[in-house]
């Protein structure tokens, strides 16, 4: 599976190249799936309902978010309407949106994605990013053993501590 992972879109910059580049680097690489973080594709900060539709309309497959990602909760108040808008599983404080999916593709296989955020320097009020990722993992592994983690995090030691406590 050929997964294209596009970090961080900031801003309008960020969606021109994207609107310009993406679907030509799909088609020469083969790409299955493109996943992209967009917490700050909304002039730095959030996400909105407009520029969701863009990236969609873009390619993107799956969008992920991070410690910005609520600037503009309205947009994940339809859970079913953005089933593969993902803000951080782990954020106290909300009801908003969903933090995981399974995305199905064409040829009938599925990856899981799962977007967390890190608790080293952010202020963001988090839950347990080791326990929602394990929580989560357990879940979709029954039906994909494929699973994709955004984990949005400042600290490597943190993200090196989180993949070897999920594989």
């Amino acid at each position: 599976m050929r997964i294209l992972f596009v970090g961080d879109i900031f801003g309008s910059t960020g969606r021109r190249v994207l609107s310009e580049k993406l679907k030509d680097l799909k088609e020469k690489h083969g790409v299955d799936v493109c996943i992209a973080n967009a917490e700050n594709a909304a002039g730095g900060k959030g996400i909105t309902l407009n520029i969701l539709k863009k990236l969609y309309k873009y390619g993107v497959n799956v969008v992920t978010g991070g410690n910005h990602s609520m600037v503009h909760e309205e947009v994940y108040s339809s859970v079913n309407a953005h089933y593969y808008l993902l803000r951080p599983l782990n954020l106290y404080n909300t009801d908003q949106g969903i933090g995981y999916s399974i995305y199905p593709l064409p040829d009938g296989r599925k990856i899981g994605v799962i977007n967390l955020l890190g608790r080293t320097f952010f202020d963001a009020k988090t839950k347990c990013p080791f326990k929602f990722g394990m929580d989560s993992t357990k879940k979709i592994i029954k039906e994909t053993p494929i699973i994709f983690i955004d984990f949005h995090a400042e600290a490597t030691s943190e993200k090196v501590c989180l993949a070897n406590y999920l594989d």
